[in-house]
């Protein structure tokens, strides 16, 4: 399977855009049809829509969209069971965690193409094998089917949680050479902190992947000066993997278009082009728990083409994610925190204020099933003050809806810093 993807992936990336828009239509109509068969939620929502076959983009347009509340509402009606799939969950970046299943197919494509073997050969850089993976938590999707992976690349790796002393993490990429790390944007701060306070040098480091986080030129250009490394952004969601990198030759994110069919929609949920729209993702490979016409990334972005005539991704982030930073002024990953929100039952979204270092006010959308609001915040002071080492106030508060802030959802929002 890991050599017939590669194979595709390689002819994938040469198409020009007329066999690329047949390529799209093949595999979304393979990915339609196998998900009205085999899914009782599709079949019945395809044969409302009356599509016998998509003909063309816009017939794949008529499709009503996928939201989370959907997939909660509907989850075992869109799950497959006779496909093997392995249980993935968000990291809680966009404040509603949701947990799905996805197949084998679908994890290989996203692992294969944030491989450091295969991103380095966009660059024209030579590794040595060596991967640092910085994970969130055990459900990450980069936990999983991985030694096969490995195996067959010969790569090297080690996985760390970003929960791990910053001072541990650091000594670690240093001791043992690290070349590529994969991590969010606040550890790649973190670490570059570290290392500058105990002056550490990382001579051998070569490439840096993150994700997760909204970042500018300016943190891209300080970092890559820093590290005296490429830095390189990319668009990853545990619903539709590993979806864009950014390389420099394209000006924008190079689509993996074997992975993901993705659309800008407006606020009519009409298709646009160059020009800023909210993204929606079809998974074309993941039989296991079909996404098609997802619009549950809470992201935007602009689809505009490379010089192919090809479309090629500007991420615009529709969430954004403060750091925490405890009374002795360390810095954490929100992820941390947001792991521990999603963790609880029947909480539908949240979002995280710090008041100030040891103060913390979190509102809620809850379920009906949502009980014992005192001792779920008794819970989580614990895990919070567990990891900021300290000890804080904190209060949940249940609202009918949180807001968004000029039309940015922050997660985590920090009021002092």
């Amino acid at each position: 399977m890991i050599l017939k993807i590669l194979l595709e992936k390689k002819h994938v990336m040469k198409m020009n855009a007329k066999t690329l828009q047949k390529y799209y239509l093949r595999k979304l109509n393979k990915i339609v049809c196998f998900a009205c068969k085999n899914s009782p939620y599709y079949n019945e929502l395809i044969n409302k829509t009356n599509i016998k076959k998509i003909r063309s983009l816009k017939d794949f347009g008529k499709i009503p969209f996928l939201t989370k509340q959907i997939i909660r509402e509907n989850f075992e009606k869109i799950r497959v069971p006779k496909i093997k799939g392995y249980k993935v969950r968000s990291t809680g970046s966009s404040g509603e965690p949701l947990e799905i299943y996805k197949n084998k197919n679908s994890i290989y494509r996203t692992l294969l193409m944030g491989n450091p073997v295969f991103i380095a050969k966009y660059l024209n850089l030579s590794l040595n094998n060596i991967l640092l993976l910085l994970l969130n938590d055990e459900h990450s999707i980069e936990n999983i089917l991985t030694n096969p992976l490995d195996k067959f690349l010969k790569v090297q790796k080690f996985l760390i949680t970003v929960d791990k002393d910053i001072e541990y993490i650091t000594k670690f990429i240093y001791e043992k050479n690290i070349e590529f790390i994969i991590t969010y944007p606040h550890m790649l701060k973190n670490i570059a902190n570290e290392a500058k306070n105990k002056n550490i040098k990382f001579p051998n480091l070569k490439l840096v992947l993150i994700s997760g986080e909204l970042i500018t030129d300016n943190f891209v250009h300080k970092y890559e000066e820093f590290f005296n490394c490429f830095i390189m952004n990319s668009y990853i969601s545990t619903e539709g993997g590993l979806m864009a990198v950014f390389l420099p030759q394209v000006n924008g994110m190079k689509i993996v278009y074997d992975n993901v069919y993705i659309e800008t929609i407006d606020e009519e949920g009409k298709s646009v082009f160059n020009k800023e729209g909210r993204i929606v993702i079809t998974d074309l490979n993941n039989k296991a728990f079909p996404l098609i016409r997802y619009s549950g990334l809470k992201d935007k972005g602009i689809i505009t083409f490379d010089n192919k005539q090809r479309p090629i991704l500007k991420v615009i982030l529709g969430r954004e994610m403060d750091e925490i930073v405890n009374s002795a002024q360390r810095h954490f990953s929100s992820y941390i925190f947001t792991d521990i929100l999603e963790s609880v039952p029947n909480i539908n979204k949240f979002q995280i204020h710090q008041l100030d270092h040891d103060r913390f006010k979190i509102l809620i959308e809850a379920g009906k099933d949502l009980e014992n609001i005192d001792e779920i915040q008794g819970e989580i002071k614990i895990r919070f003050e567990e990891v900021l080492k300290e000890k804080i106030e904190l209060k949940i508060e249940p609202v009918d809806e949180i807001e968004t802030e000029n039309q940015m959802f922050y997660v985590v929002k920090n009021h002092f810093l």
